[in-house]
């Protein structure tokens, strides 16, 4: 660290750069994230992350609840996420239970965590720009993220926090008309799409904070172990639904959103082309006849199931 430190600043006059604290009690970082920048103007000379500022306990409060309760708190781990962490939870107890999903909840589970990814991009893209000085975007992004919320609503009883991935299926099958209003969203997103481009690019405010900034070569992310979106924007098409497909990712046919010159305008492009993919994967009217069949099982058992004791332990101590 004090190398890189000696390297970034060699060029500086340590008398002309300013430290200053990001964090943790910044509304970019959400207390989770403290970072000790040493500033030349507005240019950051060097950035020291310091990690360790968010323990919720969740591993040792899942010690006393059963598998079907610790869903809850799988919700709670990214709340603008929620569906995502459900998944990967059930998918590994799924595993340890020897359990085999019906297919039509499969592919409901990838509808809508697909849904619930472009909503949290949404609120990456909107927050991302605001933080960058300008403001309109995040009123656009808010606006399609209800929509969202609405379905997963519909579907769950609930905006946030939903549990609706169970243990073996999901808590309920989807409601009358529910493709219907996705039908409807899909075809009006690519109208929003158009006005985050005219708003985003070529706007010179963004292009002057992005443009060059944070650049990274296809071996250094490797050698930095980079992954998603900002490894995609380095040429590099890898993406675990394609490459370790999960859920019947492998049903469906699509494309790896990737760019080269992989700086912090790219990775936001990478990240605007992953929107469109989503759409084509859980979107597309096969995708839609694919869970409108009827041979699904919700929940395949009832009833406590406790965690084998002994054997699932977090770490503690530390």
């Amino acid at each position: 660290m004090a190398a890189d430190k000696l390297e970034s600043t060699q060029t500086v006059d340590p008398g002309q750069t300013m430290i200053i604290n990001l964090g943790p009690q910044h509304p970019s970082t959400h207390g989770v994230l403290r970072v000790r920048l040493e500033l030349d103007g507005e240019r950051v000379v060097h950035a020291e992350p310091v990690v360790g500022y968010l323990h919720t306990g969740f591993e040792k409060t899942a010690e006393n609840l059963t598998y079907q309760q610790c869903n809850t708190i799988t919700d709670r781990l990214d709340y603008l996420a929620p569906m995502t962490n459900n998944l990967a939870y059930v998918l590994a107890v799924e595993k340890l239970l020897g359990v085999e999903v019906p297919k039509r909840a499969q592919y409901i589970r990838v509808l809508f965590a697909e849904l619930t990814r472009v909503a949290s991009h949404l609120v990456w893209l909107g927050t991302h720009v605001m933080d960058l000085g300008a403001m309109s975007l995040f009123f656009y992004t808010m606006r399609e993220r209800e929509v969202i919320l609405d379905l997963i609503e519909d579907a769950a009883g609930v905006r946030m926090n939903p549990s609706y991935f169970r243990i073996g299926g999901l808590a309920y099958d989807l409601p009358a008309g529910f493709h219907e209003k996705v039908h409807e969203f899909v075809k009006d997103f690519p109208r929003w799409m158009k006005s985050y481009r005219h708003l985003f690019e070529g706007n010179p405010l963004i292009n002057e904070r992005l443009e060059g900034i944070a650049t990274i070569t296809q071996e250094q992310a490797l050698a930095w172990s980079v992954t998603g979106p900002n490894l995609r924007a380095t040429g590099l098409p890898i993406d675990l639904r394609k490459d370790e497909p999960y859920s019947s990712y492998e049903d469906f046919d699509f494309d790896v959103p990737v760019r080269t010159g992989a700086d912090a305008y790219v990775f936001t492009r990478v990240l605007c082309g992953i929107r469109g993919v989503i759409l084509l994967i859980v979107l597309s009217p096969q995708s839609r006849q694919k869970c409108r069949s009827r041979l699904c099982g919700l929940i395949l058992r009832t009833g406590w199931i406790r965690p084998f004791n002994g054997e699932i332990r977090a770490p503690f101590g530390h």
